[in-house]
């Protein structure tokens, strides 16, 4: 054991709380920690050189088993680079636990090397900030054991954000003991009623629930239980009730659901829009992909909105004020709680559902009769996905053109939607692959991939990993958005044009290497770059930035022009 005590025993901790994945960062400071894991053969251990990949790599593991990882790391600027993931995983809702190296406190302000102020420096976004100096026995350690349990009392699904653990270690750093550790006894971590679950919404819901003519239900970012998904459907089949789900929630879209809104709101004219506004909103989940939704909501403002919010957020995404209040219960007591809608107006439904439909032919049409693009190249893609994939979306345009297509039966999805950054979407995939034995497909926009491709470097890539690299030259969101392309020098400030190709990484980092320019390439190459192989692989599809900007637009004008009357 390293002959730092207080080290050898936080590790110990961790062990006996249950931590199995420990994901560690080279560095000299945090060298007793390496040392002390060497005692636990049952913890998995992967060693990440770069500290912002090791962050998301572990992110990408919590969000696939909601269990704690643990993120090791040294001094200094190291620590910085952990920031990124964590934020993530403080929106996110997920138990990542980073341990920083310290240096004593004697080395601060003399400009000794590798030296910042370390404690509490992720404030803003983690749960408990614990500061741990060097003990002489265990009893000393574990007078802190009440606040580390804190990071193992999940009262429900939803109260595990992340942690930092800061560590001062002096020298020397790689002296091992010959002792082993001293006995010691943990009591069970109480799992406390989280007080926010007295917040009850019967009355209120129950009353709006039953008088309101327009119910819609929205669900963002979220996992939901097979009985939550269960008693989701049976709501939205059997009730008139207007059921919006966006892929990231994890509700496969059903035969009643919306799921291409964006889509759906671009032929409902302006003066048509108060016939498709409800009265009652709900929303579920976390994070709302769709900003046209929000920008309807918040012109056709409910008269209600009650924001389900498990782990505690009150969020007034529609600018409601009074009329919009969070409560904080678990899903499932909310569904099982609400009555059948009596007085829901079912040509409200109707209405809805005749858009769905039509929202539906009118892409298969419009997809039908244009060029090779990236929207050409979405569809193909999710024609041939397979079904059970674990599918892991970029952020900005792969998260977006996912939404205009359906689903394959039983497939799982994340994205980084907590804060939207692309600067760790492939590290994530990566670590989520890990721990899967299910095909993990990531779709990148080129800007991402080649940003984080120190996701590569590490010898963990899963041989079900599969990576799509949509490479249109550059960050082509900003051509869809309005102004951007308005402002001089558009190309080099925005759009970040380049010429850069996936297979010198692939290349370099040994991968099977799929590259198609054409709608007959892609159709070709997709059945095979899904089938198994003995090691990951990047396909990278070559499209046009202008002609995939001006379809993308084509494809809404396209929308605009059908018969939107109710």
């Amino acid at each position: 054991m390293t002959s730092h005590l207080h080290v050898q025993l936080i590790i110990d901790y961790l062990y006996k709380r249950g931590v199995q994945h420990v994901v560690v960062c080279p560095g000299s400071r945090s060298a007793p920690f390496v040392i002390a894991l060497n005692s636990y053969t049952s913890i998995k251990k992967y060693v990440i050189a770069d500290e912002r990949s090791a962050g998301y790599f572990a992110l990408g593991i919590a969000q696939q088993l909601r269990k704690p990882v643990v993120v090791i790391c040294t001094s200094g600027t190291a620590v910085l680079n952990l920031a990124p993931a964590i934020c993530e995983a403080y929106y996110q809702v997920l138990p990542i636990i980073a341990i920083t190296a310290d240096r004593p406190n004697e080395y601060f302000d003399i400009g000794d090397n590798q030296t910042i102020f370390q404690h509490e420096i992720f404030r803003n976004y983690i749960e408990m900030s614990l500061h741990f100096e060097p003990v002489k026995d265990v009893d000393e350690l574990l007078q802190q054991s009440a606040f580390m349990d804190t990071c193992f009392d999940y009262r429900n699904k939803y109260s595990a954000y992340p942690s930092h653990w800061n560590v001062h270690i002096p020298e020397p750093l790689y002296d091992i003991a010959g002792e082993e550790v001293p006995y010691y006894e943990l009591k069970e971590v109480e799992t406390t009623v989280d007080f926010c679950l007295f917040s009850t919404p019967q009355e209120p819901i129950l009353y709006e629930w039953d008088t309101a003519k327009r119910i819609m239900i929205i669900s963002g970012y979220e996992y939901f239980t097979a009985k939550e998904l269960l008693r989701l459907k049976d709501i939205t089949k059997q009730q008139n009730v207007v059921f919006i789900s966006e892929h990231a929630s994890n509700i496969l879209a059903h035969q009643k659901a919306v799921w291409n809104i964006d889509g759906m709101l671009a032929q409902i004219a302006p003066d048509q829009e108060k016939y498709f506004a409800p009265d009652l909103v709900i929303t579920l989940g976390r994070q709302i992909l769709s900003k046209k939704l929000k920008q309807f909501l918040r012109r056709n403002k409910p008269q209600r909105h009650y924001h389900i919010s498990p782990p505690c957020e009150s969020w007034d995404q529609f600018f409601l004020g009074e009329k919009s209040i969070s409560f904080y219960v678990s899903y499932e007591t909310l569904l099982n709680m609400v009555p059948y809608s009596f007085q829901a107006d079912a040509v409200f439904k109707e209405r809805w559902d005749r858009l769905r439909s039509r929202t539906m032919l009118l892409t298969k049409e419009f997809l039908d009769n244009t060029q090779f693009s990236d929207l050409k190249a979405y569809e193909a893609i999710f024609a041939n996905l397979p079904a059970g994939t674990h599918l892991q979306l970029g952020n900005s345009t792969p998260v977006r053109y996912a939404q205009f297509f359906n689903l394959p039966h039983n497939t799982k999805v994340n994205a980084n939607r907590g804060t939207s950054g692309i600067d760790g979407c492939l590290s994530t995939a990566v670590g989520a692959a890990v721990v899967t034995k299910k095909l993990t497909v990531a779709i990148l926009g080129d800007v991402s991939f080649f940003y984080d491709s120190n996701a590569l470097w590490n010898n963990y890539l899963s041989q079900q990993l599969r990576i799509i690299v949509i490479n249109n030259g550059g960050g082509n969101i900003f051509r869809l958005l309005e102004g951007p392309d308005s402002v001089k020098d558009f190309e080099d400030y925005f759009e970040t044009q380049h010429q850069l190709s996936a297979q010198h990484l692939a290349a370099m980092f040994g991968l099977h290497y799929y590259i198609c320019h054409s709608q007959q390439q892609l159709n070709e190459t997709l059945p095979e770059f899904f089938q198994p192989k003995k090691k990951a692989a990047i396909l990278e599809i070559k499209t046009n930035n202008i002609v995939s900007a001006a379809i993308y637009k084509q494809y809404f004008s396209f929308l605009k022009q059908q018969n939107n009357n109710v």
